[in-house]
C-alpha cells in the first residue's frame, strides 16, 4: 500500500527503436524503475523464481509493561510466481556471487556470509553529468534471508557510498540475526 512511482519503459512521444531497445537491455535508455520494484525483482533469486510482495516491516509490536509484544506478523506473499526457471537462477547465481567475490561489489564482502549482488549506474541528463548509482545484494545459502538495495543520485564523479550502506545493512547483529 505504498505510493511509489510507476515504472516507465518509454517517455511520452518516444518510439521504440533498435538502439533504444539495446540501451534498455542493460538498464539505460528511458527505462525507469523505482528502487522498491528493483528490490522485489531480485527476491526471485532467493525464492525459486517467485517475486515477493514488498513488505517494509516483518512484524508490528506494542509495549505491555516493560516488554514488547508482537501484535501482527507480516506473512510472505508471492506477487508473481515463476518468473525465472530454476536453470536460469542456477546459471546466474555464480555470476552474481562473483560480483561480490571479485567484481564491482567486492568491498561488501562479509566474513562467514555468502553474498550475491548486482551493481548499476545510469547516466542522466542531456549533458550526462549526473548519475543514478545503485547496488542490490543479498544473503545466499543462509537459513534466514536478507536483501538490501541502495540507490544514490548525484554528480557523475561523486563517490556515492552505496557499498558501505549495503554492507552495513547486510551485516548481522552480534547474535547473527537480522
Amino acid at each position: 500500500e505504498l505510493n511509489i512511482s510507476k515504472s516507465n519503459l518509454l517517455n511520452e512521444g518516444t518510439e521504440m527503436n533498435r538502439k533504444l531497445l539495446t540501451d534498455m537491455s542493460f538498464g539505460q535508455g528511458e527505462l525507469l524503475l523505482p528502487p522498491i520494484q528493483i528490490a522485489a525483482m531480485y527476491t526471485a533469486f532467493q525464492n525459486n523464481g517467485d517475486v515477493l510482495l514488498p513488505k517494509l516491516v516483518s512484524e508490528i509490536k506494542k509495549t505491555e509493561g516493560n516488554k514488547y509484544v508482537t501484535t501482527q506478523t507480516m506473512e510472505r506473499e508471492v506477487y508473481k510466481s515463476g518468473i525465472m526457471k530454476e536453470s536460469t537462477i542456477n546459471t546466474l547465481i555464480p555470476t552474481l556471487k562473483d560480483v561480490v567475490n571479485s567484481g564491482t561489489a567486492k568491498s561488501i564482502k562479509i566474513e562467514g556470509l555468502t553474498l550475491a549482488a548486482k551493481t548499476g549506474t545510469a547516466i542522466k541528463g542531456s549533458d550526462k553529468t549526473e548519475k543514478t548509482s545503485w547496488l542490490v545484494a543479498w544473503w545466499e545459502d543462509q537459513e534466514e534471508s536478507r536483501l538490501a538495495l541502495c540507490m544514490v543520485d548525484g554528480p557523475r564523479e561523486m563517490n556515492d557510498y552505496k557499498h558501505r550502506i549495503v554492507k552495513a545493512l547486510l551485516t548481522p547483529d552480534a547474535d547473527g540475526k537480522a
